[in-house]
């Protein structure tokens, strides 16, 4: 399932690191690419991120010794880069996951409609 927000839960203040988490995973986000305007800036507060999900990176962090960088999920370690984050406090999160399988069947109507239409 998807989770549409996590949870500031820290960030670095000597690396372009912050740590987001929901229940019991958690997740590291490489600020790096962010403007200082985007940057996760509220511990506690929800936030979603777009970004690419890195494995190798995480791998190479951990054989330096620094376990505060990779996040890790059922003896996974990753990472994500962050492109764009907003602040999302006060989403209805039972909402959003119900509107979610409609958004969803919505998009795969369009790629059926645009696939016939090709033909």
């Amino acid at each position: 399932p998807l989770c549409p927000s996590l949870r500031l839960s820290e960030i670095s203040s000597s690396l372009p690191r912050a740590t987001l988490s929901v229940d019991r995973a958690s997740v590291i986000v490489d600020t790096s690419h962010l403007s200082i305007d985007q940057h996760p800036s509220r511990i506690g507060s929800l936030y979603s991120i777009i970004g690419e999900v890195d494995f190798e990176d995480a791998q190479e962090t951990l054989s330096n010794g620094d376990r505060d960088i990779a996040a890790h999920e059922h003896g996974r370690e990753w990472i994500v880069r962050a492109r764009l984050t907003w602040c999302v406090d006060g989403l209805d999160m039972n909402l959003w996951t119900m509107a979610l399988p409609h958004k969803r069947a919505y998009d795969a109507r369009l790629a059926q409609e645009h696939t016939t239409c090709d033909d």
